[in-house]
């Protein structure tokens, strides 16, 4: 009975709609795969600049206030989709700079104020 009730769980957890996070942790883990992501103020700007950038993330608790007006006014002018999101943490380890131990676990991260998607690599859902 046991297995049937978690079959059941996973059928249900497969016919739900995808979150909005867990959507955004596979773009990004495809986009990176396909060496279709850029990391830091730098390479965002220069992204929009050459008009390579399809969607930019940026982190809400970034302290600097130009470096916020900045990508944001470089997505408004290039007519570039910009997403929030909550924290830079989340979005360093979701964009793939973390370091792994043995065991497949993080062991350490680093946060990413601003992510620059320039190729989402495969269709997923």
């Amino acid at each position: 009975e046991d297995e049937d009730e978690d079959e059941d769980e996973e059928e249900d957890e497969a016919n739900q709609p995808m979150s909005i996070n867990k959507a955004l942790k596979e773009v990004l883990y495809y986009s990176n795969i396909h060496d279709g992501l850029v990391r830091g103020l730098k390479e965002v700007v220069q992204g929009l600049e050459r008009g390579e950038a399809q969607l930019v993330l940026l982190a809400e608790d970034c302290d600097e206030t130009k470096y916020v007006e900045l990508v944001e006014t470089m997505c408004a002018e290039k007519g570039v989709y910009l997403l929030k999101v909550p924290e830079k943490a989340a979005l360093g380890e979701m964009a793939g700079q973390v370091r792994l131990d043995d065991d497949g676990k993080v062991k350490k991260s680093r946060a990413a104020s601003s992510v620059a998607i320039k190729d989402f690599g495969e269709q997923s859902e």
